[in-house]
């Protein structure tokens, strides 16, 4: 049985992290410090802007996707490729971004996987009203995502610091301009599936809290270093309960936390003790 569709509680959302990372160490593409909690994931997604979708092959995870949506924090690709989405921009355009993609060919029948995700993806960012989805590959990869997919070419670097410093090439999608496409791949996957698909009904993804946030950090300390002034205003206001001092220290943070949660704790256990006494 295939499936595609919005993580749906925080270990679906950590499997997905999981897997992201174990194929891109088969690339070289993970860094030291991701080593430690084996998931791979960036500041964009400890927040509910950023989409992350898995796809099951009779419940196993062999494929995850994150969108993040334009916000006031911007998109991931950003920091490298900002006059060209300022340009985008500009032209009215709802942008998102696809990235952490991964996918395990599953036993032959990856066509199929690829189909469930693109068809997913794309009322996913309908859903969201969103015009133009951009996406960072690696030169080899181009042709593939601009011949099957109808991307095309936005701008190009020769180091990417993501993927450690490997070449990457800014691609968009406007997808306006392709839904007779996504009705093909429809049909195609209702062929391959032998069932029709009620595509257009997206189940929500699970809202974080300021507990799965401490406990990404925790896992991937080395994600404070990216903390800016920006993200740390946005973590306030969308997190009340998340502390965060001006530098970035999270793990005296998470003592003060603990240490505020064990004193009230004694509080309530005091109150219930002098009521009884009473």
């Amino acid at each position: 049985m295939l499936a595609c569709h919005l993580v749906k509680n925080y270990n679906e959302l950590c499997s997905a992290f999981n897997l992201v990372y174990k194929e891109y160490q088969k690339l070289g593409y993970t860094l030291p410090d991701e080593d430690i909690s084996q998931m791979r994931f960036g500041v964009h997604q400890l927040f509910n802007e950023s989409k992350t979708f898995i796809l099951k092959i009779n419940n196993a995870i062999c494929g995850t996707g994150s969108f993040v949506l334009d916000s006031e924090l911007g998109l991931p690709c950003e920091s490298i490729f900002k006059e060209d989405i300022a340009r985008l921009r500009d032209h009215g355009k709802r942008l998102a971004e696809g990235t952490l993609l991964a996918c395990i060919p599953y036993h032959g029948i990856d066509s199929a996987q690829i189909s469930a995700i693109i068809l997913h993806s794309y009322h996913l960012l309908r859903s969201y009203a969103v015009d133009n989805v951009l996406v960072v590959v690696n030169p080899r990869h181009v042709k593939y995502w601009m011949n099957n997919l109808s991307f095309t070419k936005v701008s190009e670097i020769d180091t990417y610091k993501k993927v450690k410093n490997a070449p990457g090439i800014l691609i968009k999608l406007d997808l306006e301009k392709v839904s007779e496409r996504i009705n093909q791949i429809q049909k195609f996957l209702e062929m391959l599936l032998h069932t029709s698909l009620n595509v257009t009904n997206i189940a929500p993804q699970f809202e974080m809290n300021h507990k799965h946030v401490e406990q990404l950090l925790m896992k991937a300390p080395h994600l404070l270093q990216e903390i800016s002034e920006k993200v740390r205003y946005k973590l306030s206001e969308t997190y009340p309960d998340f502390f965060l001092n001006s530098k970035n220290n999270f793990s005296n943070d998470t003592i003060f936390i603990q240490h505020v949660e064990k004193s009230e704790k004694r509080v309530h256990k005091n109150i219930n003790k002098n009521i009884k006494t009473e």
